[in-house]
C-alpha cells in the first residue's frame, strides 16, 4: 500500500515538471537568427536558435511566412542554448523579401520575427536588404 502512494507521487511529480517544463514559450526564448531563402538550388533553411539554460519543446511552434502565405511547423526539443537548422522547399516569391514569424501556436504568441528586403511590418526588426543568391540573412539584434 505505501509502495502505492509513493509510486503515485512519484508519477505525479514527474507528470507536473514534464508539464511545466515545456510550457509556452516566451517572446525572446527561441530567436528566428539566420535564413537562407534565395538557392541558386536547392532549398531554403531557417535556422533558431534557444537563447534560455532550459531545453524547449517545439511542438506548438510554426514559422509562417507572409510572401508564400504559409507556415513551417516544428517538433522535437530544442536543448537549452541549442540551435536548429532545417530545410524548406525553395519558393522565388520569398527572394526579394518576407517577413518571418515564429509563433507558438497554443498561445498564439509572436515569440520571434523578422523582416528583409522589399516586406516589412511596424514592430519587427528589419534587414535593408533581402539576403542574395547562396546568401544567408543574419539577425543581429535579440
Amino acid at each position: 500500500m505505501k509502495k502505492d502512494i509513493l509510486l503515485g507521487l512519484f508519477m505525479g511529480l514527474v507528470a507536473l515538471w514534464s508539464q511545466s517544463a515545456f510550457a509556452a514559450v516566451n517572446p525572446g526564448e527561441v530567436v528566428l537568427n539566420e535564413f537562407y531563402t534565395n538557392p541558386s538550388s536547392g532549398q531554403e533553411w531557417y535556422e533558431i536558435l534557444n537563447t534560455t539554460s532550459s531545453p524547449i519543446s517545439l511542438s506548438d511552434l510554426r514559422i509562417e511566412r507572409s510572401a508564400t502565405g504559409d507556415s513551417l511547423p516544428l517538433s522535437g526539443t530544442l536543448p537549452a542554448g541549442g540551435i536548429l537548422v532545417f530545410t524548406a522547399n525553395s519558393n522565388p516569391s520569398n527572394d526579394a523579401g518576407d517577413i518571418l514569424i515564429l509563433r507558438d501556436t497554443s498561445s498564439d504568441t509572436m515569440v520571434s520575427a523578422v523582416s528583409y528586403g522589399t516586406s516589412t511590418q511596424d514592430g519587427v526588426d528589419h534587414l535593408d536588404t533581402a539576403p542574395g543568391v547562396g546568401q544567408s540573412g543574419i539577425r543581429l539584434s535579440g
